[in-house]
């Protein structure tokens, strides 16, 4: 079975913006979000992406419209969470 879904470019918020979190996040009921440091390990996978918590919990993530965007942009989320876990 194919679900049709909307996508949004919405903008990046620094840690200041906090106050404009709430009505995007009500804007756009499917949106999640994990803090960097509730991710253990995040890697590419065949299908899409393994997001492992540190309870060992595993999110696994498969794009369904455009792969090539969707990889480009979580893997440049993964070079920031290793950055920050690095740090």
């Amino acid at each position: 079975m194919r679900v049709a879904i909307s996508t949004h470019e919405l903008p990046l918020l620094r840690p200041e913006d906090t106050d404009r979190l709430i009505p995007l996040l009500m804007d756009d009921p499917g949106v999640f979000f994990f803090s960097r440091r509730s991710i253990r390990t995040i890697r590419r996978t065949f299908s899409g992406w393994a997001l492992v918590r540190p309870n060992n919990l595993t999110l696994r993530i498969k794009p369904l419209g455009d792969r090539a965007a969707f990889h480009k942009r979580m893997s440049a989320y993964a070079d920031e969470v290793r950055e920050a876990v690095c740090r």
